[in-house]
């Protein structure tokens, strides 16, 4: 199950980086760009989700784009 071993080790990634970098912000995806605070970012997604415009993520944001961490 090599699919389940990445997904376990992303989310030990995620976890560690949220400790690491503090909290993630919560935001909204619009098309290619997702809202965070009002401010928009284009975005990565870092885990195996599907997003769509409106669907509400939450994102690291690293320099001047958002990786998004989960759903």
């Amino acid at each position: 199950m090599a699919g389940l071993a990445d997904f376990e080790k992303a989310c030990q990634e995620i976890a560690k980086n949220v400790q690491n970098a503090g909290r993630a912000a919560e935001g909204t995806i619009q098309g290619s760009m997702v809202n965070v605070n009002g401010q928009l970012y284009p975005y990565e997604v870092a885990v195996p989700i599907n997003v769509h415009s409106g669907s509400r993520v939450w994102v690291h944001i690293a320099g001047n784009k958002a990786v998004v961490i989960g759903g």
